[in-house]
């Protein structure tokens, strides 16, 4: 290389390297707002930090409240500092690459922004001020924010936290602590909470009574045997699945139009006032009646794996995906549901008839993406007989399928190619409109 080019490239980079110190010395890292974090990982790392984004490191991205703001990270033996850009120019953030030891680490500086997740996976672009993610697993054992009560929004989902304390920050908007080992979450100081996601947890209660500003809370896989959102009437989205509820009052939230309450222990839900619901999903219960009627801006209900007999749909004209397997149904009359794309409803006592009258009744979808059917479980390729195989087969498919309707097999669909996956062999001669 040209030794005058050459001196020209080094001389380039030790004048960006004084800048950016000068820059620094300029500004004063603000030491009196800092996180502490508890990293607990491999004690046999040899060294704290790594530039090469394919070994196995963990990866920070942070963002602060004004652009070139100084953060000073002490890891440690390690000290440095970097300048940190606002979320509104650098969505993703500043990154800062560490290997995972046994050891503390503290942020100071104004930092509204914080990436972190474990090696090997991706960050998520679009998270908030605050965000811990550990993927599979985060090396994160410990975490302390008392110390930023500017933060708006804290994710530190999927780490190794057993206690979590969130009362200073009373600002917080948004929090995000699932996938973690807690016992006990106090939010009653966080009156600003918009988003609550506490699931995958062990929490054996929750308060929400005064986050009256909530939008969106989820507690689902947890211990609850109660919960009362009475309170909650801004709530447009609730999922609170696979616990233990018995009841489950949703008459004052009549803004919701997501509810989730999947594998609870309901014997009824009252959903009237809840007309603007989207999305209801209220399988894994022992429901013997469902009255959605009022609900014509639904688009999605999977009610599977309940107890019940009869499902008045007449109203639900936008109706898109139904998910009505494993009930009791011995009719389903699907004439006014015209965006129908998804319907399973194996599992039921449906007869071939009435299997004959659903395929009739299906929108024509031709020129659109191909509707899916799902009349069956299986096509005992796993030995085990389907007693709803040979009334399919006894159907006329071709009213299905000339539609642009596929029939399908649930539980032996890898691809619609793979062997069982598509149900073949109709022998039906049904003719839609003659009754038989």
């Amino acid at each position: 290389m040209n030794p005058t080019k050459l001196t020209a490239q080094w001389l380039t980079i030790l004048f960006a390297t004084a800048f950016i110190s000068a820059t620094l010395s300029a500004q004063t890292v603000n030491r009196d707002r800092y996180i502490v974090l508890t990293i607990t990982s491999d004690p046999d790392a040899e060294s704290a930090f790594s530039l090469d984004p394919e070994d196995k490191r963990a990866y920070f991205y942070l963002t602060a409240d004004t652009d070139n703001t100084p953060v000073e990270i002490v890891y440690g033996n390690i000290r440095s500092t970097i300048m940190v850009h606002s979320r509104e120019r650098d969505a993703v953030g500043t990154q800062y690459v560490y290997l995972p030891k046994t050891s503390t680490m503290t942020i100071y500086g104004n930092v509204n922004g914080l990436n972190c997740y474990a090696a090997g996976h991706e960050p998520f672009v679009d998270l908030g001020p605050l965000d811990f993610n550990g993927g599979v697993q985060g090396p994160v054992s410990n975490l302390n924010i008392s110390h930023n009560q500017g933060l708006k929004t804290l994710d530190c989902t999927n780490n190794m936290i057993s206690l979590l304390d969130v009362s200073w920050n009373t600002g917080l908007e948004e929090l995000n602590c699932s996938h973690n080992g807690l016992t006990t979450l106090d939010v009653s100081r966080n009156t600003a909470l918009k988003v609550l996601d506490c699931s995958s947890n062990a929490l054996g209660r929750i308060d929400v009574s005064h986050n009256t500003a909530l939008v969106s809370l989820s507690c689902s896989e947890n211990g609850l045997s109660q919960i009362d959102i009475s309170r909650n009437t801004a709530l447009k989205s609730l999922d609170c699945a696979a616990n233990q509820l018995t009841q489950l009052d949703v008459s004052r939230n009549t803004a919701l139009t997501d509810l989730n309450c999947f594998a609870n222990e309901l014997r009824s839900i009252d959903v009237s006032r809840n007309t603007a619901l989207t999305r209801l999903i209220c399988s894994g219960n022992k429901l013997t009646a469902l009255d959605i009627r009022p609900h014509t801006a639904l688009e999605e209900l999977n009610c599977q794996q309940n107890k019940i007999i009869q499902l008045d749909l007449s109203q639900n004209t936008a109706l898109k995906s139904l998910r009505c397997s494993e009930n009791r149904l011995t009719t389903l009359d699907l004439s006014t549901n015209q965006s129908l794309k998804l319907l399973q409803c194996y599992g039921n006592q449906l007869t071939a008839a009435a299997l004959d009258r659903i395929y009739c009744a299906l929108p024509d979808r031709t020129g659109k993406e191909p509707g899916e059917l799902f009349p069956a479980w299986t096509d005992d390729l796993d030995d085990i007989p389907d007693p709803d195989k040979p009334k399919v087969l006894a159907t006329n498919g071709r009213n299905a399928t000339r539609k642009n309707w596929e029939i399908l097999y649930k539980s032996n669909l890898v691809s619609r190619s793979a062997p069982g996956g598509e149900v073949t062999g109709f022998t039906g001669r049904y003719i839609c409109g003659s009754g038989k």
